[in-house]
């Protein structure tokens, strides 16, 4: 295995300015995607988005609140 490492191999590889930027464009972009995504996930975490509903408790006297 280390011998195959030792030879050299031609790598046709080219990377252009184009090349160059759009990639910078895709990690800008994503970057602010996840800023967003993680504000608005942070938003409704605060606001209690998550939480189980309440249970409704029954009164001491067996009446609800809405009918008094």
């Amino acid at each position: 295995m280390t011998i195959f490492n030792m030879i050299e191999q031609p790598v046709f590889a080219y990377l252009d300015p184009g090349a160059g930027s759009m990639l910078l464009q895709a990690l800008i972009g994503g970057g602010a995607g996840l800023y967003v995504f993680l504000k608005h996930f942070l938003k409704m975490f605060r606001a209690g988005a998550f939480r189980p509903a309440r249970r409704q408790t029954a009164c001491v006297t067996g009446k609800h609140a809405e009918g008094t």
